[in-house]
């Protein structure tokens, strides 16, 4: 007799998290190709030697992984407050959710703007002259930015259940959430008068 009420919630409990995966795919792919266009593309000089980076202490050097982090966050933000409007009344596949479709999201954005991006310069030093200046593969240094999307998804979250919490015990527990003329069986005449027999 238990088997049939829990396929309901199961069935819930994977709608969600399709919903977040689908969403978390759809907005790395999105993020991605923002990520790829805004990032400005490393240089490298070819030497004698290998490769060597042109400007190590320009801004092209941290670009990459502070762009990820600020699009990444945003990205995170977005998917949250989508899955969270949706099926705020289902919280523990409300937060799986969130955070299988972040992973998702990050997961997208690093693959998709690696290939979009240029070749790995190593990759290139035999085919071209020494002093030549290439632009480097798009990717992260610092693999903490990867959690970008999923961090700020938890900051949201923590926000909005801490807000359903405080309003939900600032309620009256003596409320009657529905008048007593809406109850099943309920007469809708208040002020009908007493059967005379």
């Amino acid at each position: 007799m238990t088997e049939p009420s829990r396929a309901p919630a199961r069935y819930r409990w994977l709608q969600v998290l399709a919903e977040g995966v689908a969403l978390g795919a759809a907005l790395g792919v999105v993020l991605g190709l923002i990520w790829w266009w805004v990032t400005p593309p490393e240089k490298w000089v070819v030497t004698q030697q290998g490769v060597f980076p042109q400007d190590p202490g320009g801004d092209a050097w941290f670009a990459s992984d502070g762009w990820f982090l600020l699009i990444g966050a945003v990205g995170g933000v977005a998917l949250t407050v989508v899955i969270y409007l949706r099926h705020r009344t289902e919280p523990v596949a409300t937060v799986i959710a969130c955070l299988v479709g972040t992973a998702v999201v990050s997961l997208i954005m690093w693959t998709l703007g690696g290939v979009l991006g240029p070749d790995d310069p190593n990759d290139l030093i035999h085919t071209v002259d020494p002093g030549t200046v290439l632009e480097g593969s798009l990717g992260v240094r610092a693999t903490a930015v990867l959690l970008a999307p999923t961090l700020a998804s938890l900051v949201v979250l923590a926000i909005a259940l801490s807000m359903t919490r405080l309003v939900s015990d600032d309620r009256d527990p003596t409320e009657v959430p529905y008048p007593a003329s809406a109850l099943p069986g309920a007469s809708t005449d208040v002020w009908s008068e007493p059967d005379p027999s």
